[in-house]
């Protein structure tokens, strides 16, 4: 079962938070700061996981990527997948440029 959930709600200390306590895997847009440890955290297992793992990771960058589409969500967006508000997976997209 997948449920969707945006926004975000935010608990008591500002931190993002999914609405969903089930077992269900619930998908939510990744929004704030609070975030980023997540996001950090999968973007470098999947970087490990990939034919590019030989190439040094690098936090800074998925950094500015994130913080980039917390400030553009018409056109960024990274997804996480949650299961019991533990992190499982992201997603990241972009939409742009001029197209012939």
């Amino acid at each position: 079962m997948f449920n969707i959930f945006q926004p975000t709600q935010q608990d008591v200390s500002g931190n993002a938070k999914s609405t969903n306590a089930g077992s269900a895997l619930s998908f939510r847009l990744a929004s704030s700061n609070s975030d980023l440890p997540a996001i950090l955290r999968l973007a470098q297992a999947a970087h490990e996981e990939s034919r590019l793992g030989y190439i040094p990771f690098n936090p800074d960058k998925v950094r500015r990527i994130a913080k980039a589409a917390f400030k553009d969500q018409k056109r960024r967006a990274v997804m996480l997948a949650e299961k019991h508000d533990q992190a499982k997976s992201i997603g990241y997209k972009f939409v742009g440029g001029k197209f012939c």
